[in-house]
């Protein structure tokens, strides 16, 4: 009997290490059977079956580092936006992220979204007892300043930062790798190149947007020269001049500068504590604003903090162009296109 359970013991160990993923160039914390057990989402398409056959796989992340994984990662924990996103694009929620109002929206994970923890601030960042408590088994990052802190407790990738639309496709593709959920990745790409292709169909493309957010109601982010930007400039115009250090998500701005670039169609993202009714009421006191012809002409929309022009991948993006289009053309799309009436467009093409 006790040579049976000692085979026992032995396969069971084979298999845990089988399944637990391995990261080079640095440590990696060792966790017992109990604390790893949370299954991964199943993959349910027959690529996905087969790309799980292309283990181990090493991956580069956005640091230039190597990561090998001998199986996809099962508790994951993002840091921010960017991976909450990639994760909602390829189905797989994170236990754990700080980005809780992303990944309650509806375009990530909704509803299903809320029995995932949400991580508390520490000192620099994510508080690292919390993450340990978790036992992930891989941890998402925005910049290397950020491993130190949690090196010991999993493996940890640095996400990629996009500057072109083309870039952050390319970025969830090589993220879903990870998982071998590259199939459910393109399948999402492909689903925003239809829609995009059947707003481009309707869109004159002969109005004039800006998109900015706003925390006090004086000073503006400026989504110009940003991927958001970008991706309107496909079904309007948005082509702004940028300073000199703008980044992908734009740059700071004023007032007086969009009453100088004078656009057709100014959106508001509210980033105050405000309602978004006590915002209007305090822009409306603002002289300056008044004198803006968007203003005047009834064409400035205030929207809430999930509705900007943020393109972090392709979930937003989709939701940029069902936002924004409506905004832009509301005679021609008095509501975001359904997938429905994608079909129905690019069949009449």
């Amino acid at each position: 009997m006790k040579y049976r359970i000692l085979a026992i013991l032995t396969l069971l160990l084979l298999l845990l290490n089988s399944c637990a993923p391995a990261q080079t160039n640095h440590p990696t914390a060792e966790r017992t059977a109990e604390e790893t057990t949370a299954p991964a989402e199943d993959a349910t398409s027959e690529a996905t079956q087969a790309a799980l056959n292309d283990y181990p796989m090493t991956v580069i992340d956005g640091a230039g580092r190597e990561l090998t994984f001998n199986a996809p990662p099962q508790r994951v924990v993002c840091f921010y936006t960017d991976c909450v996103e990639w994760m909602g694009a390829i189905g797989i929620k994170p236990i754990a992220t700080m980005a809780m109002e992303l990944a309650t929206a509806s375009h990530v994970f909704g509803e299903a979204g809320k029995d995932i923890e949400k991580l508390v601030q520490g000192d620099n960042g994510p508080d690292p007892e919390q993450i340990a408590r978790l036992a992930p088994d891989l941890i998402v990052v925005y910049s290397e300043d950020e491993i130190p802190a949690v090196s010991t407790i999993a493996p940890v990738f640095v996400t990629y930062h996009p500057e072109t639309l083309q870039d952050a496709f390319t970025s969830t593709q090589k993220f879903a790798a990870i998982f071998g959920r590259q199939a459910e990745a393109q399948a999402m790409i492909e689903r925003f190149e239809r829609r995009l292709a059947a707003y481009k169909a309707l869109s004159p493309r002969n109005v004039t947007i800006m998109a900015t957010v706003t925390w006090d109601t004086k000073m503006f982010w400026i989504f110009g020269g940003s991927l958001g930007c970008a991706l309107l400039n496909e079904i309007a115009i948005c082509e702004w001049p940028t300073p000199d250090g703008a980044g992908a998500y734009g740059y700071e701005g004023s007032v007086e500068t969009l009453l100088q670039f004078d656009p057709d169609v100014i959106t508001l993202r509210n980033g105050t504590e405000m309602t978004i009714e006590d915002l209007q009421l305090e822009m409306d006191k603002n002289p300056l604003w008044q004198e803006i012809r968007a203003v005047q002409t009834g064409r400035a929309t205030l929207i809430t903090l999930n509705d900007d022009a943020t393109v972090e991948g392709v979930l937003s993006a989709m939701k940029v162009l069902d936002v924004f289009a409506p905004i832009i053309y509301p005679d021609i799309f008095p509501a975001p296109l359904t997938d429905e009436q994608v079909q129905e467009i690019l069949a009449d093409k």
